[in-house]
């Protein structure tokens, strides 16, 4: 069963590493939340702070006109697509049991998520990777900050057998996250589950 896979690159501009809920704000005035999913699948990576694009228009450009639908399945950002420097997407040759990979950068002391760049399986054949608008929007949703995998089927779900549907969590997750500046601070969860 081919799987999804995103290496998630991240930099500060020091050093290269690789590699609903209610909102609140401190005596600080530094937003907060204690919503473990949102923690779980996006501040875990910069030790409790949101990482999300400075803006919720992202710029796109992608190597097929279609894929534009395909991202703009998620309703919590734009996209102006055929604009350069935000999100790039392209089909090249990958791993064959690969059906599409999402390199994202961004800037540790501000959470800016700063680019991505999706590469989709030249290979892509939709009785193994479904279909490439999936793959798309799976993909784009790493982009714009869903860090991970769930495990219940739906879209955003590692095995491409999942469900065609972005989930509602997912979805709710993306909406909080946009709703709140970068680098807010997110409780660690005791537990979570998908």
């Amino acid at each position: 069963m081919k799987k999804y896979l995103c290496l998630l690159i991240w930099i500060s501009f020091q050093t290269l590493v690789l590699a609903s809920c209610s909102n609140g704000t401190t005596e600080s005035g530094m937003n907060t939340s204690d919503d473990p999913y949102l923690y779980k699948h996006n501040a875990f990576k910069l030790n409790g702070k949101t990482l999300r694009w400075p803006s919720t228009t992202i710029n796109m450009t992608s190597e097929h006109a279609s894929w534009r639908s395909a991202a703009n399945r998620w309703s919590m950002v734009n996209f102006r697509h055929g604009v350069p420097g935000g999100i790039h997407a392209v089909r090249d040759t990958i791993s064959p049991n690969i059906c599409g990979r999402a390199f994202l950068t961004w800037e540790n002391s501000t959470g800016h998520i700063i680019s991505c760049k999706i590469v989709i399986n030249r290979m892509h054949e939709p009785a193994v990777c479904g279909n490439v608008r999936d793959t798309i929007t799976h993909e784009v949703g790493h982009c714009i900050g869903f860090f991970g995998h769930e495990n219940d089927g739906s879209l955003m779900s590692e095995s491409v057998t999942s469900s065609r549907e972005i989930s509602n969590r997912a979805q709710n997750m993306l909406d909080s996250l946009y709703s709140m500046p970068p680098k807010s601070s997110i409780s660690k969860a005791t537990s979570v589950t998908d």
